[in-house]
């Protein structure tokens, strides 16, 4: 579900069509969500009202039998924003990692770019939690590996990986936290 509380905690709308991940305020006061809408993954913006301003679905990178992880949702630039996602095929095992680009647009939200990393069996996949801006443009991909390592992954603007694998830190997300500090 996806809800709007005031601010002594009073359900403001309540939407059970929806499920939510991850949440970016907009100035208008409403919200760009990524989520589910009737259990179908997709990113989605509702106004201050709750009401569906646009919905892209994510049909087209996922079938019936993955089990799909929004993990981070960002705000890059003027109405646009940036999105990691994690990927599990059940039926082969395999686990990718996806991060899209889109733009929110009078008539809707458009897809620029989207990429696909790390494809893996499910043990030894990347799961990537938090997305951050680099400074210069392009974007900071932060997960771990099931063998509990860090995993940073830098991209260009365009989605392009800048370096033919992620670099490996020790010690898992878990007890780290990712902070832009800048």
């Amino acid at each position: 579900w996806v809800l709007k509380l005031d601010s002594d905690g009073e359900v403001v709308w309540l939407k059970k069509e929806y499920g939510g991940s991850a949440v970016v305020p907009v100035a208008d006061g409403g919200f760009v969500i990524m989520g589910t809408k009737n259990d179908a993954p997709g990113i989605f913006k509702l106004d201050s009202d709750g009401n569906e301003q646009w919905y892209q679905p994510m049909a087209q990178w996922y079938q019936a039998t993955d089990a799909v992880d929004q993990a981070d949702l960002i705000a890059s630039g003027e109405g646009a924003y940036a999105g990691v996602i994690n990927r599990n095929d059940l039926s082969t095992r395999t686990y990718e990692n996806l991060l899209v680009m889109l733009s929110d647009r009078d008539t809707g939200a458009d897809i620029d770019w989207f990429r696909v990393f790390s494809r893996a069996d499910y043990y030894d996949a990347i799961d990537y939690r938090a997305l951050l801006p680099a400074p210069g443009g392009g974007y900071w991909a932060a997960g771990t590996t099931g063998a509990d390592l860090i995993c940073i992954l830098r991209v260009d603007s365009d989605g392009n990986a800048l370096s033919v694998s992620p670099r490996l830190i020790g010690g898992g997300l878990e007890r780290h936290s990712v902070q832009d500090a800048a």
